[in-house]
């Protein structure tokens, strides 16, 4: 996991880079209405492909707890090249850039889909907690 703390909403990161490369620090901006409904954890190796360790998911917890958490929003640091080899590759990208420094490029990935039965108390929920585009542009800040 991300070295991270908490200041008043704001969580701050600092993703673990290849020997040599800049540091990644960055805040992540934590909606209020995420209130106690989300936990943070990391991408497997697999799961992060190019991006940076340290690659953290945003996962809802559903109160059936027969299901199972589900990503509400995915934060992942690139190199500027790692990330263009990303974007050359066929089928959506895994997010959007919204922010580059020292040659890293910040990603936030979106869920394209509410995972939950349609009309559920989950479903319901988890579409009242989903970032809007506006959102996830300031959902990282960079310092």
């Amino acid at each position: 996991m991300p070295k991270a703390s908490k200041v008043a909403g704001l969580l701050i990161f600092l993703a673990a880079c290849s020997r040599g490369a800049p540091r990644a620090e960055f805040q992540v901006r934590i909606p209020d209405r995420w209130g106690k409904s989300y936990r943070l954890d990391t991408l497997s190796t697999q799961e992060r492909g190019l991006a940076h360790r340290g690659a953290t998911q945003y996962q809802y917890l559903p109160s059936d707890t027969t299901q199972r958490p589900q990503a509400l929003a995915v934060v992942a640091v690139y190199d500027a090249d790692a990330w263009g080899q990303v974007r050359s590759e066929g089928g959506p990208p895994p997010g959007d850039s919204v922010g580059e420094r020292s040659g890293l490029v910040f990603v936030v990935g979106l869920p394209q889909s509410n995972p939950f039965f349609p009309g559920s108390v989950d479903a319901v929920r988890f579409d009242s907690l989903q970032l809007t585009p506006a959102e996830a542009g300031k959902f990282v800040v960079l310092e």
